[in-house]
């Protein structure tokens, strides 16, 4: 008898398993349907969102594309963490999967996905799901409504906004009007694939913790009126959020400067990854008021005007493994009276392992607007190649520090009102316009980079710079992750050589033999004596692709490689001595 509870509770979640229903919304429907089937369809998306509808957690909506016209959808059904509620636009058949694929000029379909169009971009709200949890939303298309798909409650949790594209949103002659998507107060949310088109004040906010943000797009082109720009492209204030693989473009030269991607007020250990952006002379990257700390840019691009901007105090900041390119200033400090006056511009922010290449100012310590000073910055094995200035001094600066890094072409040492004080050391000015600057160990000679004028700046073989940095202060890795030092001392640059190709010469099948060589997806190798062991094969960079065990005589899989030249170490599994090898893979 003790084991009935058990028994009814398993048969209970059985049937609310197979309890959860699936219902079709089409605009040839009707919201008196039954809504259960693509031929019984409901006519509006706000009857299913609504408390009058029938959809229940663990539920899913399927909403067949087409013009849905005026809708202003208000939630008032949400899930649960175990159980979401799923309403997912199609195409033809549901659960299709439609992509919009969106490209910049691209228009909306309708025929693609369903569409909300408001018809007027100066009022209502496209989706509402503030106080909703535990909802999906996704392949929707949202146009001219102030407000695109937002959350605006501390009790929202658990959304996924999921492949949405909103156009056209907010008022193009209200003082600050328009946000695409936003995240505010709510909290454990994702957004992802969704493409911001034309906001004029925000295109996506997050005012929250926890959240992720990925794989999404952001653009402006408007600018019929002061107001149609976009202000704020993608702004945070919050703590612990993840941006991935997301775009932003300012297209053309727009009436507002643009303020990219980025951290404006209480805002700590937020990550931003593998993120661009494009045409921003505020700041294609920013970090903004002295609550702006401890966050992370990693492997970021910027593009043109300003790439990334520290302004108002903002401190503690890492920007590791970046790029600016083709920049007025690649590096901008500024200071305003935002956040209670002029007290500094910004300290103790790193960039490390970033290159900088082809800007105007490589480190511009710019005027704007009050007086204060940019000190106690590190740049850590940066390069800056090609560039007019290395340093604008409009603002005072002190206690900055420029290590292990690569300077080359650059055709000024500085310009500006305010006197340089900068110190470096452990770097290697090379064929530059002016003189090498005073400072610790730094050389003047070609640091060999493999090919500067396509972007390659490893080091080759020989180069001056291999081991001939200082750890303190230095990243732990290199701009692909390769860990320093590889050699006897840290290398100056971005790239670390690893010792393993130093070492190349060595491997050259003493003792070994490798058949055929060149190879073609597989191989054997013989060794006399040694019956087995293990076998790492890495790149001519030294960097590890396969390993696990090796048995003398037996066939070896490389179909997977690229083709090129690769390393192998055996280990006797016996005698612990090491074999070298190369093999070229066709």
């Amino acid at each position: 008898m003790k084991k009935i509870p058990t028994i009814l509770a398993l048969v209970l979640f059985a049937l609310n398993i197979f309890s959860q229903t699936n219902y079709y919304i089409s605009i040839n429907g009707n919201d008196n349907n039954s809504g259960l089937s693509p031929a019984d369809p409901w006519r509006t998306i706000s009857y299913a969102a609504s408390a009058y509808s029938p959809v229940a957690p663990g539920d899913k909506v399927f909403i067949k594309a087409g013009n849905y016209g005026n809708e202003n959808i208000a939630f008032e059904i949400s899930g649960t963490a175990s159980s979401p509620i799923i309403f997912e636009g199609y195409r033809a058949t549901p659960g299709d999967n439609p992509d919009l694929n969106y490209n910049y000029g691209d228009a909306l379909d309708a025929a693609l996905m369903p569409l909300i169009d408001g018809g007027d971009r100066t009022a209502g709200n496209g989706i509402d799901v503030s106080g909703i949890s535990y909802v999906t939303i996704k392949n929707m298309q949202i146009t001219n409504y102030e407000s695109g798909i937002y959350t605006w409650s501390e009790s929202s949790k658990g959304l996924v906004f999921d492949n949405i594209t909103v156009m056209n949103i907010g008022d193009i002659n209200a003082a600050y009007s328009g946000l695409g998507i936003g995240v505010v107060y709510a909290e454990n949310n994702i957004v992802r694939n969704c493409t911001v088109v034309n906001s004029c004040a925000e295109g996506i906010t997050i005012v929250s913790n926890n959240n992720l943000i990925e794989n999404c797009k952001v653009y402006c082109d408007e600018n019929s009126t002061p107001e149609a720009s976009t202000d704020y492209y993608i702004i945070v204030e919050g703590h612990n959020n993840t941006f991935v693989n997301c775009y932003i473009e300012r297209v053309g030269d727009l009436e507002h400067v643009g303020h990219g991607m980025g951290l404006k007020g209480n805002c700590e250990h937020n990550l931003f990854e593998n993120c661009e952006a494009k045409n921003f002379e505020g700041g294609g990257f920013y970090v903004r008021h002295r609550g702006a700390r401890y966050n992370e840019f990693r492997h970021c691009t910027a593009t043109g005007e300003t790439g990334f901007l520290v302004r108002d105090g903002a401190s503690y900041n890492e920007f590791n493994a970046c790029k600016a390119t083709d920049c007025e200033s690649a590096v901008r400090f500024l200071d305003t009276g935002e956040d209670g006056g002029a007290q500094y511009a910004g300290r103790h922010n790193t960039f490390n392992n970033c290159i900088f290449t082809n800007s105007s100012y490589a480190i511009d310590f710019h005027y704007y607007n009050e007086i204060s000073p940019a000190d106690s910055n590190l740049f850590a094995n940066c390069i800056f190649y090609e560039s007019e200035y290395l340093f604008r001094t409009d603002r005072e600066n002190h206690d900055n520090n420029l290590i292990n890094s690569i300077v080359a072409k650059v055709q000024n040492l500085g310009t500006g009102t305010e006197a340089l004080s900068f110190k470096n050391s452990f770097c290697d000015f090379y064929s530059n316009n002016f003189p090498a600057p005073s400072g610790t160990s730094n050389i003047s000679e070609d640091p060999l980079f493999v090919d500067a004028a396509a972007g390659d700046f490893h080091l080759r073989s020989g180069s001056p710079c291999i081991d001939a940095g200082i750890a303190a202060g230095a990243p732990n890795d290199d701009y692909e992750g390769t860990v320093r030092p590889q050699g006897t001392a840290v290398d100056i640059g971005a790239f670390e050589f690893p010792a393993t190709v130093a070492a190349a010469e060595q491997y050259q099948n003493t003792g070994i033999e490798i058949y055929p060589n060149p190879v073609t997806g597989y191989f054997k190798i013989n060794i006399q004596n040694v019956e087995s062991g293990t076998i790492d094969i890495m790149d001519i960079k030294g960097r590890k692709i396969k390993n696990g065990k090796y048995i003398s005589g037996a066939m070896i899989d490389v179909s997977g490689l690229n083709a090129g030249v690769y390393l192998i170490e055996i280990l006797d599994g016996k005698k612990g001595d090491v074999y070298l090898g190369r093999f070229v893979n066709l």
